[in-house]
C-alpha cells in the first residue's frame, strides 16, 4: 500500500485537520509535506548506508521509511517532545516501507528500545514504543515489551560516535524469556551511530531471539556506517 494512501486512511480520519509539519489546513499531513517526506530523499544512498550497518550488527534485515531530515526530521522531533499524534504518520510510512517483506511480516513479535521511567513520565509515553504498538496494530503482529534499561544513560544528542557506544554499553538487559528461535522486530525512532540497536539486539539474542529485524522511521544517513 502507498504511503499516501495509509495515511489518508488512517491519521486523517483520527486527527484534526491540519498538517503536523507545516500547520497548513487540510489533512494531518498535506501532500506537499508528504512530497517532500516521501520523494524528495535519495533512497540509494540511504539503502546503502542502512545496508552497511545491518550487515555489522549481524541482523537479518534492516528498514528505515527514509532519511532523518526535512519535514520527517521535524515529526520525530514533534514526536520526541510531547506531541504524541505525530507517531501515527511516522508509523504509516515505516508500515509502507515494509511493504511485503517475508522478515518482518513473518516475525512473531514485535518490541522497541526502552526508555528511561523519568523520560517517560515527562513525555507520558515512550516514543519508541508508540511506534512499535502502532506497527503491531497495522502489521497483525503481537507487541511486547521484551528488554528493560538497567541504568541512566545520557541523552544520545550531541555525543559523538565513542561517546554513544560507552553511553550505551550494558544499558539494557532482557526483561522476559522468549521462546527460542522466536523472530523479532525492534523499532526505534532513529538510528544513528547504531550504537543503542547494538545493546538492544545483544539483549534480545541473550532473551532467546533468533531473527532480529530492526525497524526505524528514520537513519541519520551516512553517519551510521561503522
Amino acid at each position: 500500500m502507498k504511503a499516501q494512501n495509509f495515511l489518508g486512511e488512517v491519521t486523517d480520519l483520527l486527527f484534526p485537520s491540519r498538517c503536523l509539519s507545516c500547520g497548513s489546513p487540510g489533512s494531518v499531513i498535506c501532500p506537499v509535506c508528504l512530497e517532500m517526506m516521501t520523494c524528495s530523499i535519495s533512497r540509494e544512498e540511504m539503502d546503502r548506508a542502512v545496508e552497511e550497518i545491518r550487515i555489522s550488527l549481524g541482523l537479518d534485515s534492516l528498514c528505515a521509511a527514509a532519511l532523518y531530515g526535512g519535514v520527517l526530521r521535524k515529526l520525530v522531533l514533534r514526536l520526541k517532545n510531547g506531541l504524541r499524534v505525530c507517531a501515527h504518520p511516522l508509523s504509516a510510512l515505516m508500515v509502507a516501507a515494509v511493504g511485503n517483506s517475508p522478515s518482518f511480516l513473518l516475525a512473531d513479535l514485535v518490541t522497541c528500545v526502552p526508555s528511561e521511567k523519568r523520560k517517560i513520565a515527562e513525555r507520558g509515553y515512550n516514543p519508541a514504543e508508540e511506534l512499535a504498538r502502532l506497527f503491531a496494530f497495522h502489521s497483525g503482529i503481537p507487541f511486547a515489551n521484551v528488554l528493560r534499561k538497567k541504568h541512566v544513560t545520557l541523552d544520545q544528542d550531541g555525543l559523538t560516535r565513542i561517546e554513544r557506544l560507552k553511553n550505551v554499553k550494558g544499558a539494557f538487559e532482557p526483561g522476559t524469556v522468549l521462546p527460542m528461535g522466536s523472530r523479532v522486530i525492534l523499532v526505534d525512532d532513529v538510528l544513528t551511530t547504531g550504537a543503542t540497536i547494538r545493546e538492544c539486539s545483544s539483549a534480545l539474542f541473550e532473551s532467546g531471539a533468533e531473527y532480529l529485524c530492526v525497524l526505524v522511521a528514520a537513519c541519520a544517513g551516512p553517519r551510521i556506517i561503522f
